[in-house]
């Protein structure tokens, strides 16, 4: 029982981790590349692609890469 609740713990706190860190990296990047929409796009797009490798790994062995 105490793991199902450690769980849902730790998937319900990596979601919100990953999500105000996706919404203050995304005020960021608003910030510095201004005016550079190319740029701004490729790293919009990256910044995603990093975050969903986050949210769907199990273990901290899956963010090695």
């Amino acid at each position: 029982m105490l793991f199902l609740v450690w769980a849902e713990y730790t998937r319900l706190s990596k979601e919100v981790g990953s999500a105000a860190f996706l919404s203050m990296r995304r005020e960021a990047l608003n910030r510095e590349l201004a005016g550079r929409h190319d740029e701004l796009n490729a790293a919009l797009d990256e910044l995603t692609e990093a975050m969903a490798s986050f949210e769907s790994a199990r273990d901290p062995d899956d963010l090695a890469s």
